[in-house]
């Protein structure tokens, strides 16, 4: 098989070689990679590779050079970069050159999944883009397992998907991807994928047959689409954050803002509030250690992510944010709450404050969560009252040794 220079320089072990001379022409086709000193004979254009310096005259038949120095040679030379290691880069190039279909694998998922990054799809449809690339079912995940988006699963395999991600998460505040690709899933093959310091997520696919090197060079290209769609999403969520965070606190200024100037600004949020809130501020402690608020990133992702999928289904509308170690929730009536029988608001609002205490004891077992209410505010020109209501019944309760307990205004105000 005969590839084009150009392409090899496309591998993921590759990139950040230089090539010299710079205007070197690397439209040229290679079919075989030779160590320097090798005496075998070799058919067609090849590539050496040598740990020292190029040979300032190239053998007949070598149509480049890989090198850890830069050197003048009569034909390009591509310089490795340090951090590169030598074996990963021969390894690759030799994959890529030994076995059919790799680099045009890679150029074509490169190209679909470049398709899709100019209409912002989403995780489902990266998913599902991969999922014909590789003909096999895929999932992906993010560093804390939450699916982020998948195609293809039955229900069998969705099932024991979330078999393991429960029994990853069961092994405390290390790092949950390492315990998913540690214990494994039968029936499919799982690929880290490691940002600039920390694991980012996961790719899972269940494939019929071990991964060749076609699915390999899929799969380099999917990594490279996984990481910059994290990317995207931790620029929008801190936007989304920021803007939440200045929301809340202009609400608790004590500047008087129009009831509809609020429910507006919320609708941008994705909240509606326009019926009034009950406000709901929560932290979670160590039981054991008076006053230590959890502040670790893992356990605080575990617990917001029961904590959103709960609200979101018993509450669509709904305002929540998370900020320097509290969580504050501002909570509209359900539909079939009748708003001018206000107790009944508050009944509903503690009903699901027994959801979130029982999400939390599943989620981040061992530690309190201490949920915090005010009186519903019908009012949206009032909610930073309600705010305020919610963080003194919160403050009162703490004192009063109410640590991982429901407590209301109406108790302690």
């Amino acid at each position: 098989m005969s590839v084009l220079l150009s392409d090899v320089l496309a591998l993921p072990a590759l990139r950040g070689a230089t090539v010299s001379p710079r205007d070197a022409d690397v439209a040229v086709e290679i079919s075989a990679v030779v160590p320097a000193g090798g005496d075998d004979p070799v058919e067609g254009p090849f590539v050496l590779a040598t740990a020292g310096a190029p040979p300032e005259l190239a053998p007949e038949g070598c149509a480049a050079v890989l090198a850890r120095t830069a050197a003048v040679c009569s034909v390009p030379v591509i310089t490795l970069p340090p951090e590169t290691e030598w074996a990963d880069a021969l390894g690759m190039l030799a994959e890529a050159l030994g076995f059919a279909g790799g680099l045009a694998a890679a150029a074509e998922a490169r190209a679909a999944l470049r398709r899709l990054a100019t209409v912002e799809a989403t995780a489902d449809d990266v998913a599902a883009q991969a999922a014909d690339l590789l003909d096999a079912p895929v999932a992906f995940l993010d560093e804390y397992l939450n699916v982020l988006g998948s195609a293809g699963l039955s229900l069998a395999q969705r099932t024991e998907l979330q078999d393991a991600i429960e029994s990853a998460r069961g092994h405390g505040p290390v790092s949950l991807v390492g315990a998913l690709v540690r214990e494994g899933l039968a029936g499919s093959h799982q690929r880290e994928v490691v940002g600039p310091r920390d694991p980012v997520g996961i790719v899972v696919l269940w494939l019929a047959r071990p991964p060749g090197s076609r699915e390999h060079a899929i799969l380099n290209e999917l990594e490279f689409a996984f990481l910059g769609m994290r990317s995207r999403d931790a620029v929008r969520l801190d936007t989304e954050a920021r803007l939440r965070g200045d929301f809340i606190e202009e609400l608790c200024a004590g500047e008087p803002l129009s009831g509809d100037l609020v429910v507006r600004r919320a609708r941008h949020l994705g909240a509606e509030l326009s019926a009034g809130v009950v406000a709901i501020v929560g932290t979670l402690q160590d039981p054991h250690s008076q006053g230590r608020r959890i502040s670790d990133e893992r356990l605080v992702q575990r617990f917001l992510q029961r904590a959103r999928s709960i609200i979101s289904i018993n509450r669509a509308g709904a305002l929540l944010d998370w900020r320097d170690g509290e969580l504050l929730v501002l909570l509209p009536p359900g539909r079939s709450v009748d708003v001018e029988h206000e107790a009944a608001v508050d009944v509903e609002a503690l009903a699901l404050g027994e959801r979130l205490m029982s999400a939390s004891a599943q989620a981040v077992p061992g530690l309190a969560l201490t949920l915090a209410f005010s009186r519903f505010t019908r009012d949206p020109s009032r909610l930073g009252m309600a705010i305020e209501e919610a963080r003194l019944a919160h403050s009162i309760g703490e004192k009063l040794g109410r640590v991982g307990e429901l407590v209301t205004f109406e108790e302690t105000g």
